[in-house]
């Protein structure tokens, strides 16, 4: 993560592989490591990958799905397929999210798992990332709770890779 100027505020490890093909409520958390798992073109597949605007959102009321902490909300896409995917005001995907959670079954000294295209992050990761863009300034946004029609202008970028 890094500051308008270029500078690192934050290195962490994030998981954005989608659920496995089926049910992902028969088996969560969903790890799948073992499976390519749904494209980032799919309903509830990767994070789609390419520039899209971000913004920080105050915490989600599901703690145990979303995590106590303050997520970030991928808002609409610029380039690559998050502009296809997530076109503003009303994309083909939406609800996608930088979060934690508070998961059965699930010890933070495990990977994170799959999700429905959110950005996965451990817990200490995600309070240090609120707290890094609290530090530089950026607002924390009442949480619409939707991407669609999002009704803040965004304060950040997030870059999305595929790797190999």
């Amino acid at each position: 993560m890094y500051d308008a100027d270029g500078a690192l505020l934050l290195k962490f490890t994030a998981r954005a592989h989608g659920h496995r093909d089926g049910d992902p409520a028969e088996d969560w958390p969903d790890y799948g490591d073992g499976d390519v798992g749904l494209t980032e073109l799919a309903s509830n597949g990767d994070t789609p990958t390419g520039l899209s605007d971000i913004d920080l959102n105050t915490p989600e009321t599901n703690a145990t799905l979303y995590g106590p902490y303050m997520v970030n909300r991928v808002v609409g896409g610029r380039v690559g397929n998050a502009k296809l995917m997530l076109a503003q005001p009303v994309g083909i995907r939406s609800g996608i999210l930088m979060h934690t959670g508070n998961w059965s079954d699930w010890d933070e000294d495990e990977d994170m798992p799959n999700s429905a295209g959110c950005i996965h992050v451990h817990p200490d990761d995600c309070k240090a990332v609120q707290d890094a863009l609290l530090s530089i300034g950026v607002i924390a946004r009442d949480n619409p709770f939707a991407s669609n029609n999002y009704p803040y202008e965004p304060q950040g970028l997030i870059s999305i890779d595929l790797e190999p």
